[in-house]
């Protein structure tokens, strides 16, 4: 199975994995964030948004690419200056995943202990391997424009 980068419109993400998601595997990679709304009545707020605004990776063979264009909020799909799709390493989406999945597993843990009293620490999520691909698609939306 080859897993592409699928850029989508910001907040459109969730829409274009669902459908994407009827006949293919897709992966939305999902952070979870809290925040501390009132200081003075103690209410606090936790919720999942997208990693990264305006993408996420799809298993969609090469020749229904063109398929995908039908989903409203979908942009692309990530090519290199060939226009061929840019392929990326099941592997490091699996690496992506459980890196992913420890961090929201701390940031659940430290809004457990803000939600009884207790002070968090800030979690920076930071997934290996995911920087190099992040400058390929920063250079691509760059000569795309």
């Amino acid at each position: 199975m080859t897993w592409y980068v699928v850029r989508t419109k910001t907040g459109h993400e969730r829409d274009v994995a669902a459908s994407i998601a009827v006949s293919h595997d897709v992966w939305l990679p999902m952070e979870t964030r809290y925040v501390r709304a009132r200081r003075k009545t103690g209410q606090h707020r936790k919720w999942d948004q997208p990693a990264y605004a305006g993408w996420l990776f799809a298993a969609v063979p090469v020749a229904q690419h063109g398929d995908l264009q039908k989903i409203r909020g979908y942009l692309a799909v990530l090519r290199d200056s060939a226009s061929a799709p840019i392929p990326v390493d099941p592997r490091a989406i699996h690496q992506w995943r459980e890196n992913l999945d420890r961090h929201n597993a701390r940031v659940c843990r430290s809004y457990e202990v803000l939600l009884q009293g207790g002070r968090a620490k800030a979690q920076r999520l930071v997934l290996k391997g995911f920087a190099e691909l992040k400058q390929v698609m920063d250079g691509m939306e760059r000569e795309n424009g």
